[in-house]
């Protein structure tokens, strides 16, 4: 009596057939060179797909994101891990406010007004405008005399050390909470964060003015320094 073969995989090769066979006796039939990757398959009668996608592995599922992931701090309050509707239902009982800070996912933190702000408008191409045509200006040499050159004194502050002293920043800053970039923010919502125990005086901080790598510790901006003193 003839055995009979198991498996639920057929094998087109040319106009032969072969099977039904298991996976492993066709991988194996495939390393001996008795198949190749671009003969077709199929699986309980499945429509025809090449060896080779058959085998190919399937890529992984993406991580299942999980209902409750958002973050609120309210002054000192951290609220439990959140839904996007429990922040909802909380802002509409006034329990929270557009003021209060929101992250998600360990991502960066922001103002809740600007977590549900709808996404700005893609920005228009400009407007065509023809050149204008260039007119040459004749400029007459002048003299000027010389300024004279004065040594500096010793012992004082520099122009760029002054504008420094006298120049108020805006409050707008951002802040790298565990690595990640926040939102603008002003410094009593810094203050808030370091008080909730988010960030240290060794936070990196950047104000809005300043340049993108100019990023500073908290103790090392005396402005903000003295805001995460108060209490």
């Amino acid at each position: 009596m003839a055995k009979t073969k198991s498996g639920d995989l057929r094998i087109l090769k040319g106009e032969a057939v072969y099977g039904p066979m298991a996976r492993d006796e066709l991988e194996r039939l495939l390393e001996a060179a008795r198949f190749a990757p671009h003969d077709q398959v199929s699986v309980s009668g499945a429509p025809w797909i090449t060896i080779e996608q058959y085998l190919r592995p399937k890529p992984a599922e993406a991580p299942a994101v999980p209902d409750r992931c958002l973050r609120v701090l309210k002054g000192r309050r951290m609220f439990p891990p959140l839904s996007r509707q429990d922040v909802v239902d909380l802002a509409a009982e006034g329990r929270i406010g557009d003021d209060d800070l929101i992250c998600a996912l360990d991502g960066p933190w922001m103002r809740l007004a600007d977590f549900f702000a709808p996404p700005p408008p893609p920005p228009q191409p400009p407007a065509f405008k023809p050149p204008e045509p260039q007119v040459e200006e004749v400029v007459e040499a002048v003299e000027v005399e010389p300024m004279p050159e004065y040594a500096p004194a010793v012992g004082r502050l520099s122009i760029a050390d002054l504008l420094e002293r006298k120049r108020e920043w805006p409050d707008h800053w951002f802040a790298k909470v565990r690595g990640r970039h926040s939102a603008p923010m002003q410094m009593r919502h810094i203050r808030l964060l370091y008080q909730s125990g988010e960030l240290t005086l060794d936070c990196p901080v950047r104000n809005i003015e300043w340049p993108q790598n100019d990023w500073r510790r908290i103790r090392d901006v005396p402005e903000l320094l003295e805001e995460m003193r108060r209490y």
